[in-house]
């Protein structure tokens, strides 16, 4: 990911944190920390921390300090108005406007779109579906949740490499992983989105 996605991403992150575990309810009173965030990206250190020094500098997000560096993060009322309405800020704020399209048919929404990639699609597909998978082996989970999950993904990968995909079905597969695992979201959701343009041209 460029620095433009990661940006989004942990926007994305601490928005949906706030949303389903707003401060002050049941006794809430940060955010994630460093390590929660960084589980969810899988992104390499040094950039986690740069683009997260920038979101907190542009007020996107609130980090709660300590003397030996921070301890956890949480989107601010300005981050989430830049989160819930971003055609307002895109030119304010470039890494809403390079990395936010939108994909027709209700498909998946708003998603990061891959930028300059080098790598052959079906190698970085794969890649980023184990990461998907290493990210639900560490979630708070049961077995069987991690077993459906995974079940879930292996289908959803085969059937993007399929020569003749069965769209219904991938759209079937993609929904139930937003409802049911959106942790794997951050990690598939550029690869799945590169499969929805190539098929809707």
């Amino acid at each position: 990911m460029n620095d433009d996605e990661i940006r989004y991403q942990i926007l994305e992150i601490l928005y949906k944190e706030a949303k389903e575990n707003p401060e002050g309810w049941q006794g809430r009173s940060f955010g994630l920390t460093p390590k929660e965030i960084m589980n969810k990206l899988q992104v390499p250190e040094k950039d986690f921390y740069f683009n997260m020094d920038y979101l907190d500098k542009k007020g996107l997000i609130k980090i709660k300090k300590v003397a030996s560096g921070w301890m956890d993060a949480k989107i601010t009322a300005y981050g989430t108005d830049v989160y819930e309405h971003k055609d307002k800020y895109k030119d304010t704020l470039p890494f809403i406007q390079t990395n936010i399209q939108n994909i027709s048919a209700n498909v998946i929404g708003n998603v990061t779109q891959a930028v300059d990639s080098t790598v052959i699609f079906d190698q970085r597909l794969s890649d980023a579906f184990r990461q998907a998978r290493i990210i639900t082996e560490n979630q708070n989970i049961t077995q069987e949740q991690k077993e459906e999950t995974n079940k879930r993904l292996d289908s959803l990968e085969e059937g993007i490499k399929s020569g003749e995909p069965d769209v219904g079905k991938i759209q079937r597969l993609w929904k139930w992983l937003k409802e049911n695992a959106n942790w794997v979201v951050p990690a598939i959701i550029q690869v799945v989105s590169e499969y929805w343009k190539k098929v809707l041209g």
